[in-house]
């Protein structure tokens, strides 16, 4: 599966948010992740600085960060910071890791955005 990319801008400086869980928080913008559990528009793929362009990974396999330990298979969502974890029930789920991390290190995950988990 190709990588798939969409080009936003940043609504708020996230050059120490690469690899993290990004939303979209107005008319072409985005920002990180700020609601555990929440909906995920994609992973931010550089370092922007305010109102510069980012890009974001919203499909296909891409490196993401961890805030906590991952298994190979966890469905993956969103903490109140940006970094990914293992999915609980009710929580948005954005894809599936395909390795195992400890937290505070980047992990692959293949994008489904496959809802929320029952």
């Amino acid at each position: 599966m190709s990588r798939q990319y969409e080009s936003m801008i940043a609504a708020a400086n996230l050059e120490n948010y690469q690899y993290h869980l990004v939303k979209v928080s107005a008319a072409n913008k985005v920002n990180r992740q700020h609601s555990a559990g929440g909906d995920i528009f994609g992973v931010l793929n550089n370092k922007p600085k305010a109102d510069e362009h980012a890009t974001v990974v919203v499909g296909g396999v891409t490196r993401c960060f961890a805030g906590g330990t991952i298994a190979a298979g966890n469905e993956i969502t969103a903490t109140a910071s940006a970094t990914a974890v293992a999915a609980a029930s009710g929580d948005f789920i954005i894809g599936q890791a395909i390795t195992a991390v400890a937290s505070g290190s980047n992990f692959q995950m293949l994008i489904t955005h496959a809802g929320y988990k029952s």
